[in-house]
């Protein structure tokens, strides 16, 4: 039976799902191509990057992962699509009349704030905050890369109270996106935040979980 704290399992699962979900969500080539290579950069040192069936079949194949562990890899895999067909359904199903802020709509913008977020602050902290990628050269670039695949998959979100404070006082977003912001954007960051200290902390131990910077005492 599978641990659902197993950090490979973990990873695996996360990244399969935002792949599945930019793929049904957005229809766009390139967003769920960056999503896959931002995942890779965030979970690859942890369980080596699958997010797919396929490869996992042919790490088998080379001899590169047990068959116990491959079977775990699949059922991870598949759980993630499983939870992607349930949220697609639920974020078809909510489509809004244009114009009218129902409960429907904030509904939506809330899953929608709530997934970007975690997906963003995943990848950041997994990339900026862990020992083994501390000084990484792409940190920059996969964070950039992560906001672009979110951004083209729940369009009209903004991940970032600022960027929605700007939207709502200018009128280019949605009247509540600020508040909608708020909550989703705390949500998914604590979320995010939560998930990569278990993972750390699994994989490496407490003493590698530890932040990169450590405030001064003096």
């Amino acid at each position: 039976m599978p641990s659902l704290t197993n950090p490979k399992l973990i990873v695996e699962f996360i990244g399969t799902l935002f792949l599945c979900l930019v793929v049904v969500l957005s229809g766009n080539a390139l967003a769920a191509g960056v999503t896959l290579m931002i995942m890779v950069y965030a979970g690859g040192p942890i369980s080596g990057g699958h997010f797919n069936p396929a490869v996992t079949a042919a790490f088998f194949l080379r001899g590169r992962i047990s068959k116990a562990e491959g079977i775990q890899y699949l059922i991870a895999q598949g759980a993630a699509a499983m939870v992607a067909v349930i949220l697609f359904l639920i974020w078809r199903d909510s489509a809004p009349v244009m114009g009218d802020f129902t409960f429907k709509l904030f509904s939506r913008a809330l899953c929608g704030e709530i997934l970007g977020t975690f997906a963003l602050t995943y990848v950041i902290l997994n990339l900026a905050t862990t020992r083994p990628l501390e000084g990484n050269s792409i940190y920059g670039a996969a964070a950039g890369l992560a906001f672009f695949a979110m951004i083209s998959t729940f369009s009209g979100a903004a991940f970032n109270p600022a960027v929605a404070l700007t939207q709502a006082l200018s009128g280019t977003g949605y009247g509540m996106v600020i508040i909608t912001c708020l909550i989703g954007s705390t949500i998914g960051a604590f979320a995010a935040a939560y998930v990569v200290n278990l993972l750390q902390t699994r994989a490496d131990g407490p003493q590698n979980a530890e932040p990169i910077s450590k405030p001064s005492d003096s």
